[in-house]
């Protein structure tokens, strides 16, 4: 499985992955994630008011560039094979979306994500970026690139970041990332 910079985190393709495939995606990632910052930081400075922010992986870095990212996403029309695979995957029929997050918005979100990653990582020693391959095949966890040290579960910050991008795409609410994170702050294991 390769890294791509818009894959989605929300897929059982991790789950139903060998090893060895889940390995080589988060070496991707990994070697990935300077690069991806960088190229989030330039699109971020070319863009009218956001000129000064800075990815300096302080928690306050993170009101300005939620902000940014929510006014950057932008989504499409789910295909006809989308619809009927989201509808397969429920447990009891029920209403949903029927739009997704564009590729390029889904790319803003993995390196978004990475950068919330690295927050935590840069600011708490006892974190770190690691790859679960074994225990119970959690959806959100297992197979991804997630940061541990956390009291209850690891952190999937490409998800975290994916989750609030669908709710800012759709109604363009205010930025919660900031406040994302003071909620995992205070799961970290001491």
């Amino acid at each position: 499985m390769l890294f791509r910079t818009d894959y989605n985190p929300v897929t059982m393709a991790f789950i139903n992955s060998p090893k060895k495939d889940l390995k080589e995606f988060f070496r991707g990632f990994m070697d990935s994630k300077p690069a991806c910052i960088a190229d989030l930081t330039s699109k971020v400075n070319q863009s009218i008011g956001y000129e000064s922010w800075e990815p300096n992986f302080s928690p306050d870095s993170l009101d300005m560039l939620g902000t940014w990212l929510s006014m950057q996403l932008k989504t499409r029309d789910m295909t006809t094979e989308e619809i009927d695979a989201t509808e397969k995957s429920m447990k009891y029929p029920m209403e949903f979306e029927k739009k997704v997050l564009t590729s390029e918005s889904r790319s803003l979100v993995v390196k978004t994500g990475m950068y919330f990653g690295e927050v935590f990582v840069k600011n708490y020693p006892s974190l770190q970026w690691e790859l679960i391959t074994s225990g119970r095949k959690m959806g959100d966890t297992y197979g991804q690139p997630v940061v541990t040290g956390f009291k209850v579960s690891p952190l999937n910050p490409v998800w975290i970041v994916g989750v609030f991008a669908s709710g800012y795409a759709f109604d363009r609410k205010k930025s919660q990332l900031r406040e994302m994170y003071q909620v995992w702050v205070g799961d970290i294991a001491d």
